[in-house]
């Protein structure tokens, strides 16, 4: 692709990497920012509704991906993506200039619950339909394009750890926090501003193969394929954290830097990945990553509950090749007509049920003291992934022949 041709897609993938930052920003600062909306509450309670406005996003993620995909169906692409970053602005443009409880009272808590389930319906929405706009554009470039979409997530992700840390870092002014948020509000808004002129370039367009697979066949697929994502998108970050911190309770500074480390290698691997992947024809490539995936996660998880941060590395390496060529094969298994509102609707489903993973391995880990659970878990899971994925693609071959 030349030069020129590369402002629609750049537009398209920073409007992920700002949704992300948003959404994520408020993660990081979120035991910063409660007690100046709900003062009132004691600590149990505060930290009960800092994990209800965690849970809530997993609700209303699948409502803001099916709006966004329907009218990215029954509309234009170009204006559902203008749509979600302008939802984006609005909610983390709100929470910048949000008033504290001590000025409006109540009033502050319910805008900043606002705010949240805005974000999260803006997140939903946003990723799967940049991931549909681009494959549709720009085919001949579609695995490294999936590469580098995936890869914008990590890089939001790292910029909100990024700007949080300097927020939360000791003799850091009581306001930064805002300036962050007012950075990514800003940037959101002229995100949406360029969106509204975004294009396809009609000479890089060319007919969009499709598998030909059973509708519910593709269903169980894209469903599958948010839930494994989310999964092992998660673990190296959330779920190693938590596990360095409370279960082994090492130093703060070793489980960021490890935190930091998965980041980074996502953003290197993922685009690289992308483009590897399209030597395969189908999605036999998800066939040989889950796998391929099982020594890793054992060598991965092994390292981890030795205390070693290089035990990110083959969690990292299984969370990008699971995640890099995603939207290549998902926009591949849906006619274009309801494309976008499949696609949104079953991948967030997915990876919604997915996001709940870190949780729960926590959970089992601290009441049973079993610390290689979540690798067992993992296993399981790719092993049952691996198998569906099988079976689909020797029937798409059988199906030909």
């Amino acid at each position: 692709m030349q030069i020129k041709h590369w402002k629609s897609p750049a537009i398209a993938i920073a409007g992920n990497i700002l949704d992300y930052y948003d959404f994520l920003l408020f993660v990081h600062l979120g035991h910063l920012l409660l007690p100046l909306f709900m003062p009132l509450m004691s600590d149990k309670q505060s930290h009960l509704l800092s994990l209800f406005l965690f849970g809530i996003i997993f609700l209303v993620r699948p409502i803001g991906a099916y709006l966004i995909g329907r009218i990215s169906d029954l509309i234009d692409r170009k204006k559902a993506l203008s749509l979600s970053v302008l939802w984006a602005a609005i909610a983390t443009m709100g929470l910048a200039l949000l008033p504290t409880y001590d000025s409006i009272g109540i009033t502050a808590t319910l805008l900043l619950i606002g705010f949240r389930i805005l974000q999260g319906m803006s997140v939903g929405g946003e990723y799967p339909t940049a991931g549909t706009f681009l494959m549709e554009s720009y085919p001949k470039h579609r695995g490294l394009l999936s590469g580098l979409l995936s890869a914008s997530s990590s890089l939001g992700s790292l910029l909100a750890f990024v700007f949080a840390w300097f927020c939360l870092k000791e003799g850091s002014p009581d306001w930064l926090w805002r300036v962050a948020f007012l950075l990514g509000g800003i940037a959101s808004l002229a995100s949406y501003l360029l969106r509204k002129n975004l294009s396809a370039i009609p000479a890089l367009v060319a007919p969009q193969e499709q598998l030909i697979y059973p509708r519910h066949i593709a269903m169980i697929t894209t469903l599958l394929l948010g839930m494994l994502i989310s999964i092992f998108s998660w673990l190296p970050t959330t779920y190693t954290y938590f596990y360095f911190t409370k279960i082994l309770y090492t130093t703060q500074e070793l489980a960021l830097a490890a935190t930091f480390i998965a980041i980074i290698l996502q953003i290197i691997l993922k685009p690289i990945l992308g483009m590897l992947s399209t030597r395969f024809q189908d999605f036999s490539y998800y066939v040989g990553v889950c796998f391929l995936s099982i020594p890793l996660i054992l060598l991965g998880f092994y390292w981890v509950t030795q205390g070693q941060i290089k035990g990110q590395i083959p969690l990292v390496i299984v969370a990008a090749m699971l995640s890099a060529p995603v939207h290549s094969v998902m926009n591949r298994l849906f006619a274009k007509e309801n494309r976008s509102r499949s696609v949104n609707l079953l991948f967030i489903l997915g990876a919604c049920m997915g996001g709940l993973a870190p949780a729960l391995l926590g959970f089992v880990v601290d009441t049973t003291g079993y610390h290689f659970f979540p690798a067992i878990f993992c296993v399981i899971i790719v092993l049952i992934g691996g198998g569906l994925l099988t079976y689909f693609s020797y029937a798409y071959h059988t199906s030909r022949c």
